[in-house]
């Protein structure tokens, strides 16, 4: 019971303003895609017209290979579950879940079959004739993905469902939406800003900016193979080092980081054509060793701000010959000596050559 979405150069303008630019994106049936991006770059206008609350100004929207692009939103086998849940105040939990039901005819019988299945489902058995006022913030988002799934649509729509939960609950639910994708096979599109969200709940990611796509791929490649700059520095912590491929052959390439350290790397991992671009580093990939001892072509850092996370420290690391500039590196967050990586402590920088990612345009 599940849908293949496709949009075809999908756009929308408001007058003068384009919110979404020629979108083309295939969503997979029973895949987990997720929206991701700042506010106002246009992910939650993707997903209305999906739903069909919003009409596209360009393009098509498939759904199963029939084109949906004009059909309104009650024939489109698509359900949504809103930011606030939007959950009838004088309906209790069944009436909130069986009121889709209701709306398409289906006989009492059936109401009350599937009703406790949607409840099972989401785990709110007993809890049928409470109110919305009477549930927690947890227990009300479930309502609402009961709600949308008690029908049997071939697609569900999630726009940030988890806003208003805290951040213990919201890690919580959404395993359990996870887990409950898998057993509906359902495909899902959810739309969010949050990139733990993301990373953890996909199957794929498309990170939206000023209303165009610009990376669409797993968590992982997202992650460790930003397409631009602006991926790179949206998902996660990232530190953006200027390279220059100094010299090379057909095999290998000799680039310089940071104004001083060179690297010896397979050719390939270089972007064609470029003598020039800029190299991307995750926190935790930066290796950090106490400064006294270093190897002799180590990079010179110094200490200039600690963040302790618990279960890790971010530091900020200021080099000594980058030319002014600031790496971001993670230490474990233990409760031993710290004082080789304390403010002011001076550290010798490794950045392995195998932890490097190139950006190939930008």
């Amino acid at each position: 019971m599940s849908a293949r979405i496709e949009l075809e150069g999908v756009g929308k303008r408001y007058g003068a303003v384009t919110a979404v630019r020629e979108v083309h994106l295939t969503i997979a049936g029973g895949e987990f895609l997720t929206l991701l991006g700042p506010s106002g770059c246009g992910k939650t206008t993707l997903l209305r017209m999906i739903a069909g609350f919003e009409a596209p100004t360009a393009g098509r929207i498939r759904l199963g290979g029939e084109d949906i692009t004009g059909v309104p939103p009650h024939r489109r086998p698509v359900n949504q579950v809103f930011q606030g849940y939007a959950l009838f105040p004088h309906l209790s939990v069944r009436g909130n879940v069986a009121f889709g039901l209701r709306m398409r005819g289906v006989g009492q019988a059936e109401i009350g079959q599937r009703v406790d299945e949607a409840l099972a489902l989401v785990a709110l058995q007993g809890l049928g004739e409470r109110f919305p006022h009477e549930l927690s913030g947890g227990q009300r988002q479930r309502v609402a993905v009961a709600r949308a799934v008690v029908c049997r649509p071939q697609v569900l729509l999630l726009d940030e469902p988890f806003s208003a939960l805290d951040a213990k609950l919201r890690q919580s639910m959404r395993a359990e939406l996870q887990a409950l994708q898998r057993r509906l096979g359902m495909t899902f599109v959810l739309v969010t800003h949050d990139q733990d969200e993301a990373l953890a709940l996909s199957d794929r990611i498309a990170v939206v900016n000023a209303g165009a796509l610009e990376q669409v791929g797993s968590p992982r490649e997202i992650y460790h193979r930003p397409a631009t700059a602006f991926v790179a520095e949206f998902v996660g912590h990232a530190n953006l080092i200027p390279v220059e491929r100094t010299s090379g052959t057909a095999d290998r390439a000799t680039v310089r980081l940071a104004g001083t350290l060179e690297l010896d790397l397979p050719a390939e991992r270089w972007p064609a054509g470029r003598s020039a671009t800029r190299a991307v580093v995750r926190p935790e990939q930066v290796v950090l060793r106490p400064w006294r001892g270093a190897a002799p072509d180590a990079l010179r850092g110094r200490v200039t701000a600690a963040e302790f996370r618990g279960d890790r420290e971010l530091l900020q690391i200021a080099l000594g010959d980058g030319g002014g500039l600031t790496l971001t590196a993670v230490q474990p967050g233990g409760d031993g000596d710290t004082a080789d990586f304390a403010v002011g402590a001076e550290v010798a920088v490794a950045l392995p050559a195998a932890n490097l990612w190139f950006l190939p345009s930008g």
